[in-house]
Formats: C-alpha cells, structure tokens, sequence
C-alpha cells in the first residue's frame, strides 16, 4: 500500500455537513421516480427500439418455450430453435419469470431496467458517500438518476447496459471497502459482482483497471504472489469464458448472433473511426449535454481538479477505464449506440461531479455572513434546486427531440409495420422481414432488427434488402415463409432501388399492404 493512497483517504474529508443514508436514498428514489414522469403514462407497453425489443422477445420464447436459461432463443431464428450468441440473458429470464407469476404483460419489462437504473444511483452515491462525505454522495446519486441517458435506457424497456454497470461499480465499491478494512466477505462479493457485470455484457473488462489498481493498492507490488489475486481473477473471469464459449458455440450451431464475437466488428472502432474528428465532437457534446448535462459536467471539471491535485489514483483509474472502453467501442458511438456504451460513464464521472459539487458548497459556507443569514441561503438553495430542474428538462427534451429524432422515426415505423404485421398475418406463421439498415453486408456481418418480429409477435427471417433475391426468398419459402415484409423505414429504398425485387413479387405473390410498411402473402 502506497503512502500517497492510504484506506484513511477513503474516509470523508473534514465537513460537517451530514445526511443519513436512510435519508439519502429516499431523497434519490423519490426524484428517480418523479424523473421516470413519461413512463408512467404509458407503463402498459413500454418497450421501444431495438435492443429492447430483442430481449423482451427472449424473455416472450423463455415463458412460451420452457425456461431452459442456457439457451435463450430470438424471434427471427428462422424456422429453427432460434439460439442465438449473447450475452447472460439474465433480465429475459428473470422477466419470464415474472410473466410465469403475472401473466404476459409488457409492463414487467420495466421492472428490472428501472430496478438496475436506481441501482446505480443508489451504488454512485454510496461511493460517493464513503469516498468524499454525504453531500457528495448526494449530488452524485442525483447526477446519475437525471441523467438525461440514463432516464431513457430506463425507460424504454430491457438494455444490456444498466446491469453491467450496476454490477460493475457495486464490485467496485465492495472491493475499495475490502482496501481499507480487509473484510473477506466484500473481496468474494466484489469479486462475483464483477464476475456478473462481465457476464451482462463483456466490455465489462474495462473495470479491470480499477481492480488492478485496487489489488496494487491493497498488497503493494507483490500482489503477483499473493494466491487471493489469482483466485479472484479465476472468479471474475471463469464464468465469463464459459458463457461466452457456450454462447459461441450456438451462434455456430444456429447462426444468430448479438455481435459478441460473431458480427462484433459493427461496434468496435477502427482506423477510420478513431481518426474522425466528427465522432469526437459529437461524442463530447452527447457527454457534455445529454449524458452528465452542462450542469453536472462543471461539477466533474472542478472535481477532476481536485481529484488530480489530490493525486486520487482509484477515481484517476476508473477514468482511464471508461476512456479505454469508449475507444474500443467508438464504431457504435457514432448513433443511437451511444446510450448505452457511455452510461460506464456515469458512476465514475458522477461521483467527481459529486466532490466538485460538495467542495464548492463548502466554500461557499466559508464566505462571511452565509451561515448566520437565513435569508440568503434559502433563496440560495431554492434557485439552485430549479437550475437542476431546468437543466434536466431542458436537456432530456434537446436529447429526445434532436439527438434521438433519427432513431425515434426509424423505430416507431418499424412498430407500426409490426403491428399490422399481427393484424393482417396468420397466427403462429412464419414471415421475412426486410428493409435496408444493413445493405452491402451478409447474414454473417449483419446484426438483425428485432423490432417487427416483436411488434407482429412472429418468428421468421431478417434480409437486407440487398440480399433478398427472389432465388432467396424462394429457397426460405420452402423452409416455411408465409409472408415477405417491407419495414416501414425502408419504404423509399425499396421503392427506388429495388423496383425489380418489386416486380417480382407482384407478379408471383398478392400484396396485402402497403402503407405503413408493406407485406406480400407468400401462399399461392
């Protein structure tokens, strides 16, 4: 253990500010709910976009198909079982469970995104708390929950995302605690948490830095010899090798995949990527704006002052790991993708914003005349609580409005293609659905939009347009395609481009819709 870092400096600081925990968290889970206001008027059929809709209709295949958790099936696996490469299908499962003691209902899969989503609040602050003192641990649970990002992710339905990050900084906090007291049971809890942040999503490794760091922190330059650093690397890592082996292997076995291994070049970024300048200035503004928003990202740059003068290596590392995970993620920062790649950021950038916050209150204390005038500090405090209330209004609106208008669009047509898709198909058939998002790639590069399988509630076939030859469509027509669909996203392209494909099916099969979306019955 270093001079520089001893466990006293996980202690709060001088301040005689104090705010119970009991206190603390029911402040943090009151403004969590009131911030979630949109969702509640609509909790009866929350789940929109694609990664939600993926893992609703995993959970969907669990409830119908028997709960075999080892091998999580998706909708457009083709008349196969539908097994597919991802990663542990932990919240599909658990809401199965749910629809097993509930009934199917949408509304339960926002049970555990909005569970995980306040987790980390709750974990920000209690790191916060522990690190810096109450009032940091306040300001940092408050950055978390209305962050305009994490509100969403929240909100829409299941995400890979907030459990990974829930897992992964509560191991974080457990093993800090195990720094300074050398407790046993937070060693093997932090150890199995990460252990489950990885097996959520595999990008988790970035927390690897911390925990080195941790372990250099606790047995000095030694840890190499110490047999506890092997074992709880065993812990964290074993499980994680096993699933994604087994993962692996169904991917190979059926051929569908999340883009773990198989596909998985789609997020990751390349020489082109990580030398565009573009995506570095619409990353920072998506950070400054909608992810920490202006007014908790000058609490994380006053904070990082400090932390840099304070030579705080445990939040330097963190920041050095969520910088690492950005980069090698930065292809799927360029969209939508962004929401859930940089909510890493949140904990720890948080929790600096959180002693900037708490630092710059005790100043401002120590100026003359604030203490002994009441006068002044409940005007004081009054305008800052509505400086957060339209700073996160104002931001979650510029975010939904502009940054997500896009995807937004590109969603709500693919649900509506969905629905008529359950109104005008057979029940229990089997379809194609097509549109152009991956045009120019091959069933083993592309990833495949869930949202129409979900929305229509059948199983089936997902073709770029580019691929759908009538030779291919045919060759699946025998497999047991029913119906050929057009997303309603792709309407254009497909009516410009594809005017052959086009006439084709209108010489061989019936149109019976072509509004919003179009679907060409497939039986002669």
């Amino acid at each position: 253990m270093t001079a520089t870092d001893t466990p006293t400096a996980s202690k709060p600081p001088g301040f005689d500010v104090r705010i119970s925990a009991t206190v603390s968290t029911g402040i943090l889970l009151a403004v969590y709910l009131l911030a979630h206001w949109e969702l509640w008027g609509r909790i009866s059929a929350p789940t929109f976009g694609w990664r939600p809709t993926d893992l609703a209709g995993i959970a969907i295949n669990y409830y119908r198909n028997g709960f075999h958790f080892f091998y999580p099936q998706v909708m457009w696996g083709g008349a196969g079982a539908g097994h597919v490469e991802m990663e542990l299908p932990l919240q599909s499962f658990l809401t199965a469970v749910l629809f097993k003691v509930f009934g199917q209902h949408d509304a339960l899969s926002e049970v555990f995104p909005l569970a995980f989503g306040f987790g980390i609040v709750w974990v920000t602050a209690a790191l916060g708390r522990y690190r810096f003192g109450d009032v940091a641990g306040l300001a940092a649970g408050l950055g978390v929950g209305l962050s305009p990002t994490q509100l969403h992710i929240t909100t829409y339905g299941m995400w890979a995302d907030p459990p990974m990050v829930f897992f992964g900084a509560l191991g974080l906090y457990w093993l800090l605690r195990w720094t300074d007291d050398n407790s046993r049971w937070r060693l093997w809890a932090g150890a199995a948490a990460i252990a489950l942040a990885i097996l959520c999503k595999i990008t988790a490794l970035y927390v690897g830095f911390v925990v080195l760091y941790l372990f250099v922190r606790r047995y000095g330059q030694r840890f190499v010899l110490k047999p506890t650093t092997w074992l709880v690397a065993a812990v964290m890592l074993v499980p994680a090798v096993l699933w994604y082996s087994h993962a692996y292997q169904m991917y190979l076995e059926d051929g569908n995949t999340f883009g773990i291994f198989a596909a998985g070049s789609l997020k990751f970024g390349t020489k082109s990527t990580l030398t565009d300048p573009f995506i570095y200035k619409q990353t920072a503004i998506r950070v400054v704006f909608y992810h920490l928003t202006p007014l908790v990202f000058l609490g994380f740059c006053y904070g990082c002052y400090l932390s840099v003068i304070r030579r705080d290596r445990f939040v330097l590392a963190w920041l050095a790991g969520i910088t690492v995970h950005a980069l090698v993620a930065f292809r799927g920062l360029r969209y939508a993708g962004h929401i859930g790649y940089l909510l890493t950021i949140l904990p720890p950038c948080c929790l600096v914003a959180g002693l900037g916050f708490q630092t710059a209150f005790a100043e401002l204390r120590q100026r003359p005349g604030y203490r002994s005038r009441p006068s002044v500090r409940v005007p004081l405090l009054a305008a800052f609580a509505l400086l957060v209330v339209v700073n996160t209004a104002v931001m979650y609106g510029r975010f939904n409005n502009r940054d997500l208008a896009f995807e937004t669009a590109l969603w709500e047509g693919k649900r509506l293609t969905g629905l008529k898709v359950g109104e005008l198909t057979r029940p229990g058939s089997l379809i194609i659905v097509a549109d152009h998002e991956m045009d120019g790639l091959t069933p083993k590069t592309w990833m495949t939009p869930p949202d129409v399988f979900f929305f229509g509630d059948r199983r089936g076939w997902y073709f770029a347009l580019s691929w759908a030859t009538p030779e291919r469509i045919e060759d699946v027509r025998a497999k047991g395609a029913e119906y050929f669909v057009v997303s309603a996203n792709s309407l254009f392209q497909y009516v410009n481009q594809y005017s052959t494909l086009d006439a084709y099916l209108n010489q061989h099969y019936r149109k019976i819709y072509g509004q919003e979306g179009i679907i060409y019955d497939l039986r002669r």
